[in-house]
């Protein structure tokens, strides 16, 4: 960058000299022209006067060439000192930009500090975030897994609970009995002699009652009897299977009661063969029937009854026969 500058000068003082026209010529020129009037005079005149001109002519030239001589110091003096003016410009404006520089520097160097310190605590903050996303998975992972366990827990509790509950039903389930067995009319069969007229051939009714003699309700769905005049229980049960039940249960709470009519289906009339040999202690009359009953389980229980009476006896009794009586 200097050097566009001396340029710049050194054409500047050039110029300034061709533009000045020296002094000392114009009285050169004036005494040429002094000189030229004098060689119109004739004669030693005009050559005293020639000489005259030519010694003035060499004294202006000699007085040119040194005000020239005097005039180059003080021009190179003028640009050198224009030059170090510029120079000292030049160097402190220099100097101000390097200044600026080193604080721009300084600048980048703090912004570069501030950014790594920056990209740090960035790079702290995604590790405590990965950290925390980490922490968080696991407390869901916790969570589903306590879930988990508390559902199973909730699962095994009702488990317990009906198992507690069935066990309870079990200790204290229901239990169905059959009492207070009555005929309609029994003196026509029992006691015909006694009445008078011979014994009535029309079927046998009665009612029987249902206690339920155990802790838990009981739910009646199905029951069947017959009536049956022999000498002795046959060893084939003689009611058919159960295959209908009651269109709707009956429900005996613990210590409650029912009653049953028998026969449950269309009964013969009674043979006066029968009436004769009851009579005469061949035949007994016996009332076999059964009662299916369910539980709050729902688990279906059966009991089986049998009472039997003679000629002449004031009621039924119950037959000691398990395969006939019996109770679940």
């Amino acid at each position: 960058m200097r050097t566009p500058t001396l340029l710049v000068f050194l054409i500047s003082a050039v110029w300034s000299q061709v533009q000045e026209p020296p002094q000392p010529q114009g009285d050169a020129k004036g005494n040429g022209a002094n000189a030229g009037e004098q060689k119109q005079k004739p004669g030693n005149h005009q050559r005293l006067a020639e000489k005259d001109s030519m010694a003035s002519q060499n004294q202006i030239g000699t007085t040119v060439k040194q005000n020239e001589a005097d005039s180059h110091p003080d021009q190179e003096l003028r640009i050198n000192r224009d030059l170090a003016a510029f120079t000292g410009q030049l160097a402190r404006f220099t100097l101000g930009l390097v200044v600026v520089g080193a604080l721009q520097l300084a600048a980048l160097i703090w912004q570069a500090g501030s950014l790594r310190h920056h990209s740090d605590l960035i790079g702290e903050s995604v590790e405590q975030m990965r950290q925390a996303v980490i922490a968080y998975q696991g407390f869901v992972q916790a969570s589903q897994d306590m879930l988990a366990l508390t559902r199973e827990s909730n699962e095994v509790t009702g488990r317990a609970t009906e198992l507690t509950r069935q066990s309870l039903i079990l200790l204290h389930r229901p239990k169905l009995v059959v009492r207070n067995m009555f005929m309609e009319d029994e003196d026509r069969i029992f006691n015909w002699r006694s009445a008078g007229g011979g014994g009535n051939p029309a079927p046998v009714s009665g009612t029987l009652r249902i206690v339920n003699v155990g802790n838990g309700e009981a739910h009646v769905v199905a029951w069947q009897c017959e009536v049956l005049f022999a000498k002795a229980l046959p060893i084939k049960h003689p009611i058919p299977l159960l295959t209908t039940s009651l269109s709707t249960p009956v429900k005996l709470p613990s210590g409650a009661y029912g009653t049953m009519p028998f026969p449950t289906h269309q009964q013969d009339p009674i043979d006066t063969d029968d009436l004769f040999a009851l009579a005469a202690g061949d035949l007994r009359v016996y009332v076999i029937g059964e009662i299916v009953y369910k539980d709050e389980l729902g688990n279906a229980r059966t009991t089986w009854f049998c009472r039997e009476r003679g000629y002449g006896e004031g009621r039924f009794t119950q037959t000691q026969n398990p395969d006939y009586e019996s109770a679940d």
